[in-house]
């Protein structure tokens, strides 16, 4: 292959490539699942859409703050953020967010940390809205309550 034939190789896989990113950045930002990263500081440095649209806020209203200025519980995510900088898994975490509306929604945390030379980035989190979940089981206990 002569030098010619190899940049025209290269500018194809360039391109193939640059595809991809823009595929998979699509992908993400427009999920269905709230995503978010949080830098070591616990300020979001980036939320798709479905984290937005979840809370109520736009992008200039959620990214750039601190992530505890969201949640309820201060303990919550200290803890949460205390985990992930110490490079440990955040499996199915409740905790509760406050919506730009005033509402709370109830939520689970999934979130790991990107590390680079043992130093923490950002963490990478999945947040799920079990409002629903939470409100039917607190109207079975107060039901359960009612005809005891």
């Amino acid at each position: 292959m002569n030098s010619s034939e190899q940049r025209e190789q290269l500018r194809i896989e360039n391109l193939e490539l640059n595809n991809r990113i823009t595929e998979l950045t699509d992908f993400i930002d427009s999920a269905s699942l709230a995503l978010h990263w949080v830098n070591r500081e616990g300020v979001i440095i980036w939320a798709n859409q479905a984290e937005l649209d979840l809370l109520g806020y736009r992008k200039e209203e959620y990214i750039g703050f601190p992530i505890a200025d969201f949640h309820t519980d201060q303990d919550t995510i200290s803890k949460i953020l205390h985990m992930l900088l110490n490079n440990q898994r955040v499996e199915d975490y409740p905790a509760s967010l406050r919506c730009k509306n005033g509402d709370i929604k109830h939520v689970v945390i999934n979130s790991s940390a990107l590390m680079k030379d043992d130093e923490f980035v950002h963490s990478m989190c999945f947040t799920k809205d079990v409002t629903e979940a939470v409100l039917a089981e607190k109207r079975r206990d107060k039901l359960t309550a009612i005809l005891q």
